[in-house]
């Protein structure tokens, strides 16, 4: 079998087949193929992958296929050809009922043999060939609108000090366990704060929530702290952004405190 396919990347075949996870229908060409002929998806990824009837091996990206590799069967294993450089990846297949498992077992870039590590087997679900893909539930969650203000008192060289307080305006879908609030003193290094009811150990500020349930709602208050670390004892600015975790949004301000 000759092969003559252009190298795009000898890295990029091993951050989508040992990258996060897989998701959904595996269509194969022909009755007689081998099971890993088809289209198939990583968990939580864009990315589509195809083990091409005909011998390409394609990644898709959004809405462009990209077939820069070769594919061919020995035994129980998969040698995936990215060619002129004499790069391959060996990997053994097997199927789980109609998911595909891979594992790496040998690698080669530039003809030269790479140490490949003892790695649990990836799983790859069956996908339909389209490039829609299943977002997490957080995917199009927001935090309520917040108005960031000084903190009452003056602060000090102690390390518990109340730096500032978020005002809730509006009623939000979100649980404490879904976002992520940091902070930054004059626009300095940003630093992750301890959730409520989560341990400030190793955290250099923490939250205090009013609230009596896990769901940020309007009407309560949200106190920043030092954490056993004295973040500002004079005048400082103050920004903070809340996130939220597997979403594409996030929202913030800043102000004077002191």
């Amino acid at each position: 079998m000759v092969l003559s396919k252009k190298v795009v990347g000898f890295g990029l075949i091993i951050a989508i087949l040992v990258g996060a996870g897989a998701a959904y229908l595996h269509f194969s060409e022909s009755d007689s193929e081998s099971g890993f002929v088809g289209s198939w998806r990583m968990v939580g990824g864009e990315e589509n992958l195809s083990f091409k009837s005909n011998g390409d091996y394609c990644v898709t990206y959004g809405s462009e296929e990209v077939c820069w590799a070769t594919w061919e069967e020995d035994g129980d294993a998969i040698i995936i050809k990215m060619n002129e450089e004499n790069s391959y990846v060996k990997m053994q297949w097997k199927m789980d009922g109609d998911n595909l498992l891979l594992k790496i077992v040998e690698e080669s870039a530039n003809g030269e043999q790479q140490e490949v590590l003892d790695s649990p087997w990836t799983t790859l679900e069956p996908h339909d060939g389209s490039n829609t893909f299943t977002p997490h539930p957080n995917h199009n969650m927001t935090a309520p609108n917040m108005i960031l203000l000084d903190a009452d008192g003056n602060l000090s060289t102690n390390s518990t000090d109340e730096l500032a307080v978020l005002l809730v305006l509006g009623d939000g879908e979100v649980s404490w366990d879904d976002v992520l609030i940091t902070i930054s003193i004059d626009n300095g290094t940003d630093y992750e704060c301890a959730n409520p009811g989560q341990s400030s150990t190793g955290y250099l500020c923490k939250l205090h929530w009013d609230g009596t349930n896990n769901t940020i709602i309007k009407g309560y208050n949200i106190t920043i702290l030092e954490s056993d670390f004295d973040l500002c004892n004079g005048e400082c600015w103050l920004s903070y952004d809340i996130t939220v975790i597997n979403s594409n949004r996030s929202s913030g301000s800043a102000t004077s405190i002191q």
